[in-house]
């Protein structure tokens, strides 16, 4: 070959570099932005309790509203690097899927359409997950030093507010002639159920929960790991979260799987699948077991099961019985008919569904139980021996499963924010490991 075949096979093999170089360079800064987005929607979220009270005492109370602002800004970005690197990510078509659905179903059998519409904003953390998942992992330094200051802020937030009757806590404010509470005063019994820095105890519990779970992965020596869950538990325990306490408990044994031997990273894969089933039959199995238990237990104890027994004979049969009202059990009655959505537009029907399956249910019918199903699936096919990426990934679907045994999950946006993230992380390839 002469020296000018030669300069004209390098020329034609830049040419076809040059482009893939400027996409990997296009979609790194995409990627920069769209975490720095994301950060900025879990520091809202985090201080959102103070932050509300201040801007309203400034006369600003609608800034708070920007962390939806920057949730979209990260889901937009993130759809167009998806189109810039792959389209090929498969929780991000199921959560669509799922949520176009929902509101066209809600659109057409609820009575008013700022009802489903409502609804769909609530779901819009966990079609964000997905597109974050996609663009960066848990070897992200800077989304990992920023869940790490995070946790620290939730878990100083929790103790301040156990020792300090802080301004925000109980704080009613006007914003268009609604009344909105900055942040959440509650008790069980005559015990202060303690919200930090954020608008109630189990988002300020949830925050430590997931923000823990980050922090972990952080970390070599299983003895700073334990130290992390320790404080995380002390956290949580000062905001009565009962159903985030079960999570932790869960989300550590699950560690203890997953960073240990082959075998038992497969057991964890097996964790997942009958947390799965668990939040599937928990409503039918206690709704039988209170059956024909005589009222409800003392709830002005901390250990009291009484919201427990309310929830299994009433708020889950009235949850699973709502699609028969102007639906039918296959379709559900669509984004809106359960849920935070009803509590503004429907309030004499109002329910909060208290699990993941049957807020699924109540919106989606039986097809509900697809999306359940998706969560073990994708754990099930997850590569092993686990990269970080994946260790970090079980360990949050598994704190959401836990969760959604006793809150519908999707309606809690750190929550269900985190769960689309570790969807695209146990099964995506594309990451570096």
């Amino acid at each position: 070959m002469n020296r000018f075949a030669i300069t004209a096979t390098s020329d034609n093999l830049a040419e076809e570099i040059r482009p893939a170089d400027n996409v990997t360079a296009l979609s790194g800064f995409l990627t920069q932005w769209i975490v720095a987005l994301v950060v900025g929607f879990l520091a809202i979220s985090t201080f959102e309790g103070a932050l509300r009270f201040y801007a309203a005492q400034a006369g600003w109370p609608w800034i708070v509203y920007v962390k939806d602002v920057l949730l979209i800004g990260a889901l937009l970005l993130g759809a167009l690097n998806a189109g810039l690197t792959n389209l090929r990510n498969g929780p991000f078509l199921l959560v669509l899927a799922f949520l176009a659905a929902g509101t066209a179903v809600g659109v057409v059998i609820l009575a008013d359409i700022r009802q489903p519409l409502f609804a769909a904003k609530t779901w819009l953390p966990l079609l964000c997950g997905t597109v974050v998942g996609a663009a960066a992992d848990v070897n992200s330094k800077f989304l990992r030093r920023a869940c790490g200051v995070l946790w620290l802020a939730a878990v100083a937030g929790i103790g301040l507010t156990s020792v300090w009757n802080a301004p925000w806590v109980g704080h009613i404010y006007d914003v268009g002639g609604v009344a909105l509470e900055s942040s959440r005063e509650w008790t069980i019994g005559e015990t202060n159920r303690v919200p930090g820095f954020s608008r109630a105890s189990f988002d300020a519990a949830l925050q430590c929960l997931f923000f823990g779970t980050i922090v972990v992965t952080m970390t070599r020596r299983y003895a700073v790991a334990l130290l992390i869950w320790l404080i995380t538990a002390a956290a949580i325990y000062l905001t009565l979260s009962r159903s985030a306490l079960l999570a932790l408990g869960v989300v550590v044994g699950l560690h203890a799987l997953v960073i240990s031997l082959k075998a038992t990273q497969r057991l964890s894969k097996l964790a997942i699948l009958v947390l799965a089933t668990a939040v599937v039959s928990v409503p039918f199995a206690a709704g039988y077991y209170f059956k024909n238990k005589a009222g409800l237990a003392d709830s002005s104890s901390v250990t009291s099961v009484s919201s427990f027994e309310e929830r299994a004979t009433k708020t889950w049969p009235d949850g699973l019985a709502l699609p028969e009202r102007d639906s039918s059990w296959v379709m559900g009655r669509g984004l809106g008919g359960i849920g935070v959505g009803q509590q503004f537009f429907e309030p004499d029907i109002f329910n909060p569904g208290d699990n993941f399956f049957v807020y699924l249910w109540g919106a989606f019918g039986v097809v509900g139980g697809v999306f359940v199903a998706f969560i073990p699936f994708q754990a099930w096919r997850a590569q092993i021996p686990f990269s970080a990426k994946r260790r970090a990934a079980i360990m949050i679907v598994g704190a959401f499963l836990a969760v959604g045994l006793t809150l519908n999950g999707i309606e809690a946006a750190i929550a269900s924010l985190f769960l689309g993230m570790g969807l695209v992380w146990l099964t995506d390839q594309r990451l570096p490991e």
